[in-house]
C-alpha cells in the first residue's frame, strides 16, 4: 500500500492516568510504502510486531500544532535558529514518554516532503525500531493521513464524552486561512514561508519563536537593528498584510 497511512485500533488503556489517554489508547501501525515504520522488537515479549500501542492524543495534538512546520517549513541550515528543526518534524518528539519512530518529515517544495526512518533503541519503553530508509510522497498524501488520524482522535474524544482539544479544533477550522496566508507569502518573494529566531520569556528564558515571515529574506541581518526610521521599516517589512507583524 503507497503512500503515508496511520492504521489504529482502539484498545483498553492499560491503567493510562488522564481521560484523553484512556480514551485514546489504541494499537498503532504506521507504514510508508507498505513498510511498517513502527516494527519494533519487544524485549519484555521477546518478539517482533508491527505496531506500538499508546494514547493517541498526545500524538494528534502534537501534529496539528506542527501541522505548517512539517507540511511547509524549508530546511535552512545557515540560520542558528534552526539547530531545532528536528523537533517540529520528528515525530518522536511528540512521545511525552511513550514509543514512537524517528521518523522525520522534510519538506522541499514542488509539493514534495522527504520522509527518512532510522531505528534506534527506547529502553525505557522496553522496545527497538528497526527499520530504517526514506522515501518522497506528495504533501497532499502527507496532509491526508495527518488529517485522517486527527479527525480520528477528535471523534473518538467526541464518543467518549470528552470535549476535544482546543488546539486541534483550531487548526481544522483555520487551516483555509493559514493556506491562503502562505500562498501570500510565497507568490510576493519566493522567499521561505516562516522566520525564526530567539526570544526571551518573562523569566528571563530563551525560547525559539517562529512565525509566518513578515519581512524580506535576511533583512535582520542586512539592517542595523538598531534604526528605526520609515526607510528601515519599509525595507525590512514586506507587502504582506500589516496584521502579519508583531513586536
Amino acid at each position: 500500500m503507497n503512500g503515508l497511512h496511520f492504521e489504529f485500533e482502539w484498545e483498553s488503556p492499560l491503567g493510562a492516568s488522564g481521560p484523553e489517554l484512556r480514551a485514546t489508547w489504541a494499537h498503532l501501525v504506521i507504514t510508508v510504502n507498505g513498510i511498517s515504520v513502527t516494527q519494533v522488537h519487544d524485549y519484555n515479549a521477546r518478539s517482533v510486531r508491527n505496531g506500538i500501542y499508546l494514547p493517541l492524543y498526545p500524538l494528534a495534538e502534537w501534529l496539528a500544532m506542527h501541522w505548517w512546520p512539517l507540511l511547509f517549513e524549508l530546511e535552512t541550515p545557515r540560520r542558528p535558529v534552526y539547530a531545532d528543526y528536528a523537533q517540529r518534524h520528528t515525530i518522536r518528539f511528540g512521545r511525552e514518554g511513550f514509543a514512537l519512530p524517528d521518523l522525520t518529515f522534510r519538506p522541499g517544495g514542488e509539493g514534495k516532503i522527504s520522509l527518512d526512518w532510522k531505528s534506534y533503541d527506547l529502553p525505557e519503553c522496553g522496545v527497538r525500531f528497526l527499520q530504517q530508509g526514506s522515501t518522497v510522497l506528495k504533501v497532499s498524501e502527507v496532509r491526508e493521513a495527518f488529517a485522517a488520524l486527527i479527525n480520528g482522535v477528535i471523534k473518538r474524544m467526541g464518543c467518549e464524552g470528552i470535549v476535544a482539544v482546543p488546539s486541534l479544533l483550531v487548526i481544522l477550522f483555520t487551516l483555509p486561512l493559514t493556506l491562503l496566508i502562505g500562498l501570500l507569502i510565497k507568490f510576493q518573494d519566493r522567499g521561505p514561508l516562516f522566520y525564526g529566531h530567539k526570544r526571551i520569556a518573562n523569566a528571563g528564558k530563551e525560547f525559539s519563536c517562529l512565525k509566518f515571515r513578515s519581512m524580506h529574506v535576511d533583512a535582520d541581518k542586512k539592517l542595523d537593528a538598531g534604526k528605526q526610521s520609515k526607510r528601515y521599516r519599509e525595507l525590512r517589512r514586506t507587502r504582506g498584510p500589516g496584521y502579519m507583524v508583531c513586536a
